[in-house]
This record gives C-alpha cells, sequence and structure tokens, in this order.
C-alpha cells in the first residue's frame, strides 16, 4: 500500500527525500521527536526517515545537524501513559492545568530551548528530561520523569528510584 501511495503521490505530499544537504549548508539543525505509542501516524516511520537520511550520508554520526528523540507512551505529540511534557513544537498550548509544559523552563528539560541552545551556543543536546504530570495536570506535580535519548540510544535504568530520570543513563540498546 505504501508503494502504490509513493507512486501516485497525490497532492505531491511524499516528505521521504534524505537529501539534507541545502539545509545542513545553511547551518539547519533538525530536531525531531515522535512518540511510540503515536496512534495516527506510525513512530517506525520515524525510524525509517531518520534511517534513509543516515544511508544517504554513508552512516556518518548526525548528531551535529539532526536528532530524532523517541518517546515511549507518548500518543501524537503528546498524550499517552508516558512521560510526554517536555515543552515541544505544539505542547506550548496547554498552559496551567494542562499536561504540556516541561518541568523546568531550560535546555535540559524542554525541547525548544534545548534547539535554541543548539543553533545559537552550539550545544547539541545529549539527553531531555520529560515528564508525566499526575493525572495529566500540571497542578497536581509530576507523577514521574524519563530520560529522552537521541536515537538509536535509549535511556537505560541504572539504578535508584525508578520514578527519577536521574536514575536512567543514555546508551546503545542490548
Amino acid at each position: 500500500m505504501l508503494k502504490i501511495a509513493d507512486k501516485t503521490n497525490p497532492g505531491d505530499i511524499e516528505a521521504m527525500n534524505p537529501d539534507l544537504r541545502p539545509f545542513f549548508e545553511r547551518g539547519g539543525k533538525l530536531m525531531q521527536f515522535h512518540g511510540w505509542a503515536d496512534q495516527l501516524i506510525s513512530s517506525r516511520s520515524s525510524l525509517m526517515y531518520y534511517e534513509k537520511v543516515r544511508s544517504f550520508f554513508n552512516y556518518t554520526d548526525l548528531s551535529n545537524n539532526y536528532n530524532l528523540f523517541m518517546v515511549p507512551g507518548m500518543g501524537h505529540c503528546s498524550g499517552g501513559p508516558g512521560a510526554n511534557a517536555f515543552g515541544g513544537p505544539s505542547q506550548r498550548e496547554v498552559s496551567l492545568g494542562g499536561n504540556g509544559q516541561s518541568l523546568k523552563f531550560d535546555s535540559t528539560h524542554d525541547m525548544i530551548l534545548a534547539t535554541i541552545d543548539w543553533v545559537e551556543k552550539g550545544q547539541t543536546p545529549k539527553s531531555i528530561i520529560a515528564t508525566r504530570w499526575n493525572n495529566s495536570n500540571i497542578t497536581n506535580g509530576p507523577e514521574f520523569t524519563r530520560l529522552l535519548c537521541p536515537y538509536p540510544q535509549e535511556g537505560i535504568y541504572k539504578g535508584g528510584n525508578d520514578k527519577n530520570a536521574s536514575s536512567y543513563i543514555c546508551s546503545m540498546p542490548n
């Protein structure tokens, strides 16, 4: 079915071209996130695109220009049972009483601020701390935090309180 859709491409909506050279040559930085529990767009599509880009660039390290963060338990852009609040795009509209705001307004907890630091200060994000708010409501405080890592790394439990992101490290899965 995907091959038919790619071939017919109604409306010229295909966005799978892996040649990001013009963007990278202008100094562009691509920060992407996708929820593993996305009910609308398969999370595998982001992995497929990332791998196509890696293949195009002969499997060189892309982390200076492109980082993909896969978010365990997050639905489409937000929601789901996982830690899904990290100040990403589309999460800003949810304010006090909502669930999209990051725990702290800094580049460690907020993806937009991390992107700004990456572009303006050259600080490549090594991880993002995401929050799950109690009852999906920021006024109830955090239920737990998780470490989001740039793909292909993932947050690996190293010991301690499993509700704290500090109990995880970014590492390659076994």
